[in-house]
């Protein structure tokens, strides 16, 4: 009786303590989660009467953390405000903004994507390059 009880005792902390971890088991995502430097290249450019042409090179200290579902990832690599994504296969990153931008993970301390907004003469890139 005694052992039987303490083998129940036992499974159950065991799974109090897997449960408690910050990292969710078995998830494709933990390969890259956790703080990253980030380099982004950016790029403004307008075509109007007057004409603008804006470039800059910004490093932050971000992080990646899960997203809210399945797949995704949080990706904060300038400012705070999150790029929240979806990992694919092979650590292509799915349902970024725009049709114009693409990005993926070359191994798990590598990560590049090319982000594009714009249109009728004008449009802002920021091409990020990130490492842990």
């Amino acid at each position: 009786m005694k052992y039987k009880f303490f083998q129940l005792f036992s499974i159950i902390i065991l799974l109090l303590i897997s449960v408690s971890c910050e990292k969710i088991p078995f998830d494709d995502r933990n390969d890259y989660l956790g703080d990253w430097t980030f380099t982004t290249k950016i790029t403004e450019f307008n075509t109007d009467s007057i004409g603008y042409l804006f470039q800059d090179t910004i490093t932050y200290q971000g992080t990646i953390k899960y997203g809210n579902e399945k797949n995704e990832l949080s990706v904060d690599y300038h400012n705070g405000t999150p790029l929240i994504v979806t990992l694919g296969e092979n650590g292509k990153l799915e349902k970024l903004p725009t049709n114009y931008c693409s990005g993926s993970f070359s191994n798990t301390s590598t990560l590049n994507i090319y982000l594009r907004w714009g249109g009728l003469g004008a449009f802002v890139t920021h091409q990020v390059y990130g490492t842990r």
